[in-house]
């Protein structure tokens, strides 16, 4: 459960995981996972970023932000039901909230040879679906909230750490 903010109601902590297959080998064929998350987690216009591709380098696959796991970490994000957004949070003030948490599950593949990159025991469809099908995800050490694709390779970049308990 979400903690209360000083002024506000307590909110009620959600917790949303996005499915869906992967693209199939090129940046061109994938579903739009990433761009909802993006969307729903940062709503600010210049926030946006298109650039989402599961076809990446090994070494961006075990570095900080994905951790060697096939799921994207996204951040939480509250929102206010039956609200406009608004910059002034004094407006917000005594109204219900929702805390959400998201995260992504994809297929990450090898930038060079398109094959699934093994941070999973298995892959294909299969093995996808068991781990999607998971109620709990652990994670070893911290695992950094995703903000864009420029941030992999990067270890300083800021962005906000995932522990197990939050990623779950």
């Amino acid at each position: 459960m979400a903690s209360p903010v000083q002024g506000k109601k307590e909110g009620s902590c959600v917790r949303v995981a996005v499915v869906g297959l992967a693209g199939a080998g090129n940046a061109a064929c994938g579903v739009g996972k990433s761009c909802l998350c993006n969307r729903f987690v940062r709503s600010a216009e210049d926030e946006f970023c298109e650039n989402h591709s599961s076809a990446i380098s090994p070494s961006d696959f075990y570095g900080a932000v994905l951790n060697g796991q096939h799921f994207l970490y996204w951040g939480q994000v509250r929102k206010y039901p039956n609200s406009r957004p608004s910059p002034d949070l004094s407006a917000q003030q005594g109204k219900k909230s929702y805390d959400f948490h998201v995260v992504e599950h994809t297929e990450f593949v090898d930038d060079s040879t398109f094959k699934t990159l093994s941070g999973a025991a298995e892959s294909g469809i299969s093995a996808y679906v068991r781990r999607v099908g998971k109620t709990k995800l652990t994670t070893a050490g911290k695992k950094l909230a995703y903000i864009n694709r420029d941030q992999l390779g990067d270890v300083a970049v800021d962005g906000a750490a995932v522990n197990e308990s939050s990623a779950t």
